[in-house]
């Protein structure tokens, strides 16, 4: 569902269904990364990781879009050493 919803947003912006779903995954994938540790290593064992750190563009430039990605990616990220170092390899110049 996540991939779907990720995919389609960034073909077209004007979905505005498929911008609330990937919107409300981003969310939910926050919160249960807020809840346990285990949680967040889980996912960087997947795919999730990668599909959050390679987001649609929108989602950095709108104010309402970019309060869902940057705290999930903080919880994400939150006291895992895996899921920041992989966040740094792949963003680092």
């Amino acid at each position: 569902m996540f991939k779907y919803s990720k995919e389609n947003v960034e073909l077209s912006t004007e979905n505005h269904e498929l911008s609330s779903i990937y919107s409300e995954i981003i969310d939910f994938i926050g919160k249960i990364c807020c809840q346990s540790h285990d949680n967040r290593k889980s996912i960087a064992s997947t795919n999730l990781l990668e599909m959050l750190y390679n987001h649609p563009i929108v989602y950095i430039m709108d104010p309402k879009l970019k309060s869902i990605l940057i705290p999930t990616l903080c919880s994400v990220m939150d006291q895992c050493e895996p899921n920041m170092k992989k966040y740094l390899s792949e963003n680092s110049a």
